[in-house]
């Protein structure tokens, strides 16, 4: 993602902070005729504006989900006021190193055999927009049009 001002920048590290706060994220993905709904763990924005989360391949949260997966992110703070829609494409991939990254004690809820489970992957999605949704003040905010990198 290019960052093309200094506002831009901001909308970024504002998203980025509510990636991390924001416990509840859904993902949805369309599988041929209907969307299908995930509760999705532990997620991350990276400093390029990427956001990462854990995924049991063998889990129904794998599937449909895949390279290039055209996905919505809904995060969700209950009793807050904070809510977040995030649109972009996924890559799966298997970096053991961003796994320990990622990993949190919230991660052994998921995975039973802890942080070397042989069914952890990992699902990189790349944003193309974001909306926030003040209900605070009862309005939408639209956070990020990242553009693609030249």
């Amino acid at each position: 993602m290019q960052i093309k001002n200094i506002a831009e920048l901001q909308q970024k590290a504002h998203m980025k902070t509510l990636v991390a706060d924001i416990k509840l994220c859904m993902c949805c993905v369309k599988d041929q005729e209907y969307p299908k709904v995930r509760a999705v763990g532990v997620s991350q924005m990276d400093d390029e504006g990427n956001i990462w989360f854990l995924c049991n391949k063998q889990h129904h949260t794998a599937n449909p989900l895949h390279t290039g997966s055209k996905v919505e992110l809904i995060y969700s703070e209950p009793g807050q006021s904070h809510l977040l829609t995030v649109y972009g494409t996924s890559i799966i991939t298997r970096s053991r190193q961003k796994v320990h990254d990622l990993w949190t004690s919230r991660a052994d809820e998921w995975f039973e055999l802890g942080i070397d489970d042989p069914n952890i992957s990992l699902v990189k999605i790349i944003p193309s927009e974001a909306y926030y949704w003040d209900t605070q003040m009862e309005h939408m905010v639209a956070l990020v049009h990242m553009a693609k990198a030249a």
